[in-house]
């Protein structure tokens, strides 16, 4: 009877103490569960005794989750391609625009560790159904160094492309930073031998590489994608209508539709090298005898200012008969 009481006790201590828990507990925190019995003593009417259980140690396994967010101003989540915009069961996430080729489009993400310890997520490109295949890398929000949100072709030139990011557990004793975030950029280029008629894009893809179970929480060999679970002893849950484990990851696609509008100069046909100009021809003098205008002249003699009936400027001037 008495053990059974125990018992009892234990199982309440457990069951309050994980109902307390609102945020992860980090993995590897040990948890020590110790239940006491009381109860009257027979040999001394009166008097109760209390008798301690054994300690029960639980260490905390690791639990590993996170999600990949676009920071556009479309909704965060979705699995859709360039072709229809992003569009599919859940929502629309792409962010659509117009680039010539070679041109670059610079996008904003940042990767979440909802899981309770620090995360290296390998980053990939998903260019989807895009009808030509454009270079995709992602880079730190270092970066941007001139703090615009975005990143210039200086920027993108004076910095080093990133595979993957490490994301801390947040710290639940803070309140107003959340240190499970770490921002990046997607830059996608067009390719130079795109079409008009091509629409290219990219979502970046995040995944986590199994390393142990008291290591990472994952089976070495599996790999967690976005959106996944692990089970207790470590192995990636899929659901059974993904054709693959990757299906489950989350899409963000940001995609351009490829034109040739060119803004610049149009070239002079018989000069390409130079704009065209256009002569500009002065409006007829005041004075037909002085191309420089002032005093008028007499056309006749140049040198007499006196005015004559033959300069058709001079006051008085009559048509002849």
């Amino acid at each position: 009877m008495t053990n059974k009481r125990i018992l009892g006790l234990m199982v309440a201590l457990a069951t309050s103490a994980a109902a307390a828990q609102t945020v992860p507990t980090a993995a590897g925190t040990q948890i020590r569960n110790t239940a006491t019995a009381s109860f009257d003593n027979p040999a001394e009417p009166g008097t109760r005794l209390d008798v301690p259980s054994n300690t029960v140690v639980t260490t905390v396994l690791p639990k590993p989750d996170f999600d990949i967010e676009f920071l556009g101003n479309t909704p965060a989540d979705g699995e859709g391609g360039p072709a229809n915009a992003g569009v599919n069961e859940a929502s629309t996430t792409s962010e659509t625009t117009d680039r010539r080729p070679g041109q670059t489009l610079v996008t904003p993400y940042q990767a979440v560790n909802n899981g309770n310890q620090s995360l290296t997520i390998a980053l990939s490109a998903d260019t989807g159904d895009s009808t030509a295949t454009p270079t995709v890398a992602y880079y730190p929000a270092s970066a941007d160094t001139s703090g615009d949100g975005t990143l210039s072709a200086t920027e993108i030139a004076a910095a080093t492309p990133i595979a993957s990011v490490t994301v801390p557990m947040d710290n639940a004793a803070t309140t107003n930073v959340d240190e499970g975030i770490v921002k990046f950029f997607q830059v996608l280029t067009v390719p130079t031998t795109a079409a008009v008629t091509d629409t290219v894009g990219a979502s970046p893809v995040g995944s986590v590489v199994g390393q142990g179970l008291t290591v990472n929480g994952i089976v070495a060999g599996q790999t967690l994608y976005e959106d996944q679970q692990v089970d207790t002893a470590g192995n990636v849950v899929v659901d059974p209508a993904q054709d693959s484990p990757a299906d489950g990851t989350d899409r963000q696609f940001v995609a351009a539709n490829v034109t040739t509008i060119d803004n610049s100069v149009p070239t002079d046909p018989s000069n390409p090298n130079n704009p065209p100009t256009t002569t500009i021809i002065p409006p007829p003098s005041a004075n037909p005898g002085n191309p420089n205008g002032g005093t008028p002249v007499d056309p006749v003699d140049p040198n007499d200012p006196t005015p004559s009936p033959n300069d058709p400027t001079a006051p008085g001037y009559t048509v002849p008969p």
